[in-house]
C-alpha cells in the first residue's frame, strides 16, 4: 500500500495505517460501521442512518447504547491521530480523505489522465490500479448502504483499466493492450468501449481477422439481448479494419504477463490468418462429439484439412473449458510425446513419478480440451498417453488428428474426405486466390476453369491452396493446362497408390518446381525449423539478409507452401507437416540435412546467448517471450548437439538457459541440462553452471538428494570456483528444505562470496537466498540488511529479475515481524513478476501474500486464493511450495470453523516426504492450530482425523485441500484469533 494510505476499502475493509502494523476489524458490525463512515470522510453521518445500516428492521432495545458500544470498540483500532467523534446526533470520522485508498485511487487516475507522456501515464495508472486488493468493500459490497459507492468505484476501475490499455497502445505494446482489453470485453459484453479498444489493439498487432470477430461477437450480443446496433463510431472502426487502414507493423512485444497467483485458462492455440472455408457439417459433428466424448480423432490423408478443422473446433468450444494445442509433427520419436504435452500445458516434472501419471494428476477433474495434432508418426506413444489421460482424469477431453486412428477404448472417429468438387473446393480456391489476386475472382476466365482445377487436384484442401498459390502468377487456363500435363507425368510411376495420395505428392512436387532457386533454398530449410521461424531466424540459418528473406517468405506464403501465424503480434512462418517432410527429403537427397541442423543449432545458441543477456537487464519479458516461442526449436537443437557430441556448444546453450529455466518454470530445460552434464562429464568451462541448473530442477521436483549430489559434482568439476556460486546456492536449497538452517546458511554465504561482482542476477539472487535463510533462522535484523543489499545490487545493475526477487525476499523476511512492510514489498514483487513474466516468482510471492493475509486475520482471502495457487504449484511440481501453502490453509480453515478438514490437512502436511521441513514460526502456528482443534474436537478425534489425512496419497490430499478451501469460501470467521 502506498505511503499515507491508512484505510482500505478496495478489497476487504481494513485499518492498515496503525503505528504497530495493520489492525484487523474482526466484528462484522464494526467493519460495516467503518465502511459507511469511510464513504463520507470527515463528514457527519447521523445516528439514525448508522443504526438503520447496522441493524435494519432488527433494531436492538437500546440502539444508542448498542451503537456506542460498536463505536468504542472501533475507536481502539484507528491509527494514531484519527478520531471518531460524536457531534450532536451524528458521528464523524476525522480522517484526511487522502488516507483512504479509494480516494487515493481516484486522485491517481485523475493525475494520470492529465499526463501527456504515455509512459508516465501508464505508470500512474499502474500505481492507481495496484491499490486494488479485491472487490470494493469486499464481502460488504452488496450492503445497500455501500452498493452505490461500490458500483461507482468498479466503474472507475474498469475505465482506468481501459485508459491503461490506451496508454499501452500509444507505447506500441499491442499484445499487452490486447490482453487487457480482451478480459474487459469478456467481462462487460454490453459495453462498447472495451470492444473498441480491443479491436484497435488487435488491428495494430496485425490481427485484423480477430478484430473483426470481436466486432461480430459484440454486434450479435447487443442485437440479440438488447435489440440494439453498434454505434456509428464502432461501425466506422470495423470499416477501418476491413480496409486495413493505418495498419503498422507491431514492434517486438513483451511476453504475456503472468498473473500473481495462478495461470489463466489455457488458450494455447495457433492463430491462423486465413479464413475457414467449407467443412461446416463436419465442424458441427466435431463440436458435438467434443462436447460429450472423451476422445475424438480426425482421420484422413495428408492435406485433407484435419489440422485446420481441429483448430476451428477448438476455438469454438464453450463452457469455460481450457484449450491447449500440441503439434507432435516436430518430434523425432515417441519418447518425447509426454514432454511436448507437458510443455504445452505448463506441467513440470516431479521426482519419482512418471510424466504421464503426473499429467493425469495435474489435469484430473479440470475441464481441458487437449488438441494433439499429427499423431501418426508417434502413434503408439500418443495412443498410450491419450488412453492414460482418459482413464486417469475426469475432465480431460482429447481432439486428435492422425492419418490412422489411435485405436484406444472410447475413441470416436471422424474420417475426413476431400472437399466437394463443385462447391466447397471451388469456394476455397476462390477465397485463397482473393487474398493474393482479388481482381481475378469472378472473371469469366476464373469461373470457366475453377471447377476443373478443383477436380484435377481431387478437392484436397492443401492441393487446392497450392493451386491458388500458382494462380498468383499464372492465368487459370495456364494453371489448368500445367496440372493436366504435370500431374499425369508425376503420378505415372506410382499408379498403385491411392489417387488422392498421388495427386498430393504430385502437387507438392509441381509447386516446388515452380520456385526460384532462392525460394527453394529457403523452403528446404524449414525441414529443421520444427517450431516455425521468424524471418530473422530463417535469414540467420540461410545466410541471407532479413529484408530479402522476408520477401521470399511472403512469396512462399502466397504460394501456400508456408503458413503465417501470429505470436504476440509477430509473424511466424510454419511449414505444414506434409510439406516439412517433403523439404527434409530434399535436404537428405543432397546430403545437407546435418549441415542445416548444425546452422540451426548455432542460431538457437546465438538466440539463447542474446536472451540470457536480455534476461539480466531491466526488461526481461521480451526475451522470455522469444524463448517461449522457440522451445520446440530448442528441443531440436539440444538433441542435435547431444547426438553430434558437440560438448562446447551444448553446455554453452544450457548455461545460458539457467535463469530462464528457473524463473519461467520449464522443468524440461533442467532435465536437458542434466542430460548434457551426464553426456559430457569432463571438467570444462560452463559445466558447473549447467550442473547448478540441473540441481535447481531436482529440488523443484522434490528430489533433494539428487539436488545435493548434482551441486557437489558441480563444485568438484569446476575449473574456476567463480562458476560454483549457483551450485553452492543449490546446496543451500537442499538443506533449507530439509529444515537444516545451520548447514544451509554457510553454503548460501559461500554462494554470495563467489557471486560478488559476477553478474547482475547471480549476486543479488545469492544475497536474497541468504537473507531468506537468515530470516527463517530468526536473525531479523541481519536478514533485513541482506535483503536491502540484494535490492541495492539489483537496482544498481538495473536487473528486472533480480529486483523482483529481492523485493520478494524483503517481503518474505518481514512476514513474521512487520506485516505492513511485508505486504508492500510482496505487492511490489508480484507486480514485477507480472511485468517481467516470471511465473516462478508469481508462485512463491503469491504464497507469501496469502500468508500475510492469514496473519492479519483474513482467512477468507486465503481460502478464496488457495485453489488458484494450488493449480500453479501442482502444474509446477514445486511440492515444497504446495505443502507450505497447505499449512496456511490449515490455519484459515481453523479460523473459519472447518475443523475436521483442518485436522485432516494437519496430518497431510506433517507426513509428506516432498514437504519442506516445518520449523520456526510455521511450527509454532501448526502447534497452535492443533491445540485449538483439540479444545474444540478433543485429542482423540484430532488424532484420528490427522491419521486419515496422513494416509492419503498426494492426489487425494490435493483434492481434499481444494474441496476444503471451496467449502470454506464465503464463510465468516467463527473463532477469534488466539
Amino acid at each position: 500500500m502506498l505511503a499515507g494510505v491508512g484505510y482500505r476499502v478496495l478489497g476487504s475493509v481494513d485499518v492498515i495505517g496503525a503505528s504497530n502494523g495493520p489492525v484487523t476489524v474482526e466484528s462484522g458490525k464494526q467493519r460495516l460501521l467503518l465502511a459507511v463512515l469511510l464513504t463520507r470522510p470527515a463528514a457527519a453521518v447521523s445516528v439514525d442512518r448508522i443504526v438503520d445500516v447496522l441493524w435494519g428492521d432488527d433494531v436492538p432495545n437500546d440502539p444508542a447504547g448498542a451503537l456506542q458500544s460498536q463505536v468504542s470498540r472501533l475507536r481502539r483500532r484507528l491509527p494514531a491521530g484519527d478520531e471518531l467523534v460524536r457531534r450532536g446526533g451524528a458521528y464523524v470520522l476525522e480522517v484526511e480523505p487522502g488516507e483512504i485508498d479509494a480516494v487515493r485511487f481516484e486522485r491517481l487516475v485523475e493525475a494520470a489522465r492529465r499526463e501527456t507522456e504515455p509512459a508516465e501515464r501508464l505508470a500512474r495508472f499502474d500505481a492507481a490500479l495496484a491499490l486494488w486488493q479485491g472487490e470494493a468493500f469486499g464481502a460488504l459490497a452488496t450492503e445497500p448502504a455501500l452498493l452505490g459507492t461500490a458500483s461507482r468505484l468498479e466503474e472507475l476501475r474498469v475505465a482506468a483499466r481501459l485508459d491503461r490499455a490506451e496508454a499501452l497502445l500509444e507505447l506500441g505494446r499491442n499484445a499487452a493492450a490486447v490482453a487487457e482489453a480482451d478480459v474487459l470485453a469478456h467481462d462487460h459484453p454490453h459495453d462498447e468501449r472495451p470492444v473498441s479498444v480491443l479491436m484497435r489493439a488487435l488491428h495494430r498487432a496485425g490481427r485484423q481477422a480477430d478484430a473483426l470477430r470481436a466486432f461480430q461477437r459484440f454486434r450479435a450480443t447487443v442485437t440479440e439481448e438488447l435489440g440494439l446496433e453498434p454505434s456509428p463510431a464502432l461501425r466506422a472502426l470495423e470499416g477501418e479494419v476491413l480496409r486495413h487502414a493505418d495498419a503498422t507493423p507491431p514492434p517486438p512485444a513483451p511476453a504475456p504477463a503472468a498473473p500473481p497467483a495462478a495461470p489463466a485458462s489455457l488458450r494455447a492455440l495457433p492463430r491462423l490468418v486465413t479464413s475457414f472455408v467449407g467443412r461446416r457439417a463436419e465442424l458441427d459433428v466435431v463440436l458435438d462429439l467434443v462436447g460429450r466424448s472423451r476422445i475424438v480423432t480426425l482421420t484422413g490423408p495428408g492435406g485433407v484439412g484435419k489440422t485446420r478443422l481441429a483448430l476451428e473446433a477448438a476455438t469454438q468450444v464453450s463452457g469455460g473449458r481450457e484449450v491447449a494445442f500440441c503439434d507432435l509433427s516436430t518430434l523425432d520419436d515417441g519418447a518425447s510425446v509426454g514432454d511436448a504435452v507437458a510443455t504445452t500445458l505448463g506441467v513440470q516434472h516431479v521426482a519419482g513419478q512418471a510424466l504421464t501419471a503426473r499429467l493425469a494428476e495435474v489435469l484430473d477433474a479440470r475441464p481441458v480440451l487437449l488438441v494433439l495434432d499429427n499423431c501418426e508418426h508417434v502413434i503408439d506413444a500418443a495412443a498410450e498417453l491419450v488412453d492414460q489421460l482418459a482413464r486417469g482424469t475426469t475432465g480431460v477431453h482429447v481432439l486428435a488428428t492422425s492419418r490412422v486412428p489411435l485405436a484406444v477404448d472410447g475413441e470416436h472417429r471422424v474420417s475426413l474426405t476431400p472437399l466437394g468438387l463443385d462447391g466447397e473446393a471451388v469456394a476455397l480456391l476462390a477465397d485463397r486466390v482473393r487474398a493474393v489476386r482479388p481482381e481475378l475472382v469472378g472473371t469469366a476466365d476464373f469461373t470457366s476453369h475453377a471447377a476443373a482445377i478443383a477436380r484435377r487436384v481431387d478437392g484436397l484442401p492443401l492441393a487446392v491452396e497450392l493451386a491458388a498459390g500458382r494462380l498468383a502468377v499464372a492465368s487459370p487456363a495456364e494453371v489448368r493446362a500445367e496440372l493436366d500435363e504435370r500431374l499425369a507425368d508425376l503420378a505415372a510411376p506410382r499408379r498403385t497408390a491411392p489417387r488422392r495420395h498421388r495427386s498430393l505428392t504430385a502437387l507438392v512436387q509441381w509447386s516446388y518446381e515452380q520456385l526460384s532457386p532462392k525460394e527453394a533454398e529457403v523452403f528446404d530449410h524449414f525441414a529443421v525449423f520444427a517450431g516455425g521461424a521468424s524471418a530473422e531466424a530463417v535469414a540467420a540459418v540461410t545466410g541471407e539478409d532479413v529484408p530479402a528473406t522476408r520477401a521470399v517468405l511472403e512469396s512462399l506464403v502466397e504460394q501456400s507452401l508456408l503458413v503465417r501465424r501470429e505470436v504476440d503480434g509477430r509473424s511466424r512462418f510454419v511449414a505444414l507437416d506434409t510439406l516439412r517432410a517433403f523439404a527434409e527429403e530434399r535436404l537428405t537427397e543432397r546430403g545437407t540435412l546435418s549441415e542445416a541442423h548444425d546452422r540451426h543449432a548455432q542460431h538457437m545458441l546465438a538466440t539463447v546467448e542474446w536472451a540470457a543477456a536480455e534476461l539480466r537487464g531491466p526488461h526481461p519479458a521480451n526475451a522470455a517471450a522469444v524463448l517461449d516461442a522457440e522451445l520446440t526449436n530448442l528441443r531440436v537443437a539440444h538433441r542435435h548437439l547431444v547426438e553430434r557430441c558437440d560438448a562446447d556448444r551444448c553446455l554453452r546453450m544450457h548455461q545460458n538457459l539457467v535463469w530462464f529455466a528457473l524463473f519461467n518454470e520449464h522443468s524440461e530445460l533442467h532435465l536437458w541440462a542434466e542430460e548434457a552434464a551426464t553426456r559430457f562429464p569432463e571438467p570444462r568451462p560452463g559445466l558447473a553452471i549447467v550442473l547448478g541448473s540441473a540441481s535447481f530442477g531436482a529440488w523443484r521436483r522434490g528430489d533433494l538428494s539428487a539436488a545435493e549430489r548434482l551441486a557437489r559434482t558441480a563444485i568438484d568439476v569446476a575449473p574456476d570456483p567463480i562458476e560454483t556460486s549457483l551450485a553452492w546456492g543449490g546446496l543451500g536449497d537442499s538443506f533449507l528444505f530439509r529444515g537444516d538452517l545451520s548447514t544451509a546458511i554457510p553454503h548460501y554465504t559461500r554462494s554470495v562470496e563467489l557471486a560478488r561482482g559476477s553478474d547482475p542476477v547471480t549476486e543479488p539472487m545469492a544475497l536474497a537466498n541468504l537473507a531468506l535463510a537468515v530470516g527463517y533462522a530468526g536473525d531479523y535484523a541481519r536478514a533485513c540488511r541482506l535483503a536491502d543489499e540484494a535490492l541495492a545490487v539489483a537496482e544498481a545493475a538495473d536487473s528486472g529479475l533480480a529486483r523482483a526477487f529481492a523485493r520478494y525476499a524483503r517481503g518474505e523476511v518481514a512476514v513474521e515481524h512487520d506485516l505492513a512492510s511485508a505486504r508492500r514489498d510482496l505487492a511490489d514483487a508480484l507486480r514485477l513478476a507480472e511485468q517481467h513474466a516470471t511465473p516462478f516468482l508469481a508462485g512463491v510471492g503469491g504464497l507469501s501474500a496469502v500468508s500475510v493475509e492469514m496473519r492479519i486475520g483474513h482467512p477468507e482471502a486465503v481460502v478464496a486464493g488457495f485453489p488458484g495457487l494450488l493449480d500453479r504449484w501442482q502444474r509446477a511440481g514445486t511440492w515444497n511450495q504446495l505443502w507450505t501453502g497447505t499449512r496456511v490453509l490449515v490455519e484459515a480453515l481453523g479460523r473459519l470453523g472447518q475443523d475436521e478438514d483442518a485436522a485432516r490437512l494437519l496430518g497431510v502436511v506433517g507426513s509428506r516426504d516432498t514437504s519442506a521441513a516445518i520449523f520456526g514460526g510455521d511450527a509454532e502456528r501448526m502447534a497452535a492450530v492443533r491445540a485449538e482443534l483439540v479444545v474444540r474436537l478433543g485429542a482423540e478425534r484430532v488424532a484420528g482425523l490427522a491419521a486419515e489425512g496422513a494416509a492419503l496419497d498426494d492426489p487425494a490430499a490435493m483434492t481434499l485441500a481444494r474441496r476444503a478451501a471451496e467449502a470454506a469460501a464465503g464463510k465468516p470467521s467463527t473463532h477469534q484469533k488466539s
